[in-house]
């Protein structure tokens, strides 16, 4: 028997990483984050970007965006361009983490910004 879905994406978004946050006090508390790679064929648009779902509320929402631009252009094919493919990610404290990119060959360190 398949047991159900602990949380969906959109198909063809590709999660291949996550983490969870399980720490208390911090802006992450008790947060999955999943690296959604892309679609294959980048006119399909979906995934590029970190979700993060709670197990309280499992409905992905927007983290970190800005790997996929589309322009629309009129009476053309729309411009799409991939700044970035998420694919792994590793905790490196309460709030912060590494992120792998496999187009750029780049790995991103994320932590809150202290004023």
């Amino acid at each position: 028997m398949v047991p159900t879905a602990y949380t969906t994406f959109t198909a063809h978004s590709s999660p291949l990483g996550v983490a969870l946050f399980p720490t208390t006090d911090t802006l992450l508390k008790d947060t999955f984050l999943v690296a959604l790679h892309g679609a294959g064929h980048p006119r399909i648009g979906a995934g590029y970007k970190l979700v993060r779902f709670t197990a309280h509320d499992r409905t992905p929402q927007d983290f970190l965006t800005g790997f996929y631009q589309r322009t629309k252009i009129p009476g053309k094919p729309d411009d799409v361009r991939v700044l970035g493919r998420p694919c792994g990610i590793y905790r490196t404290g309460p709030d912060s983490f590494l992120l792998t990119d496999d187009i750029q060959g780049t790995i991103y360190a994320i932590y809150p910004a202290h004023s």
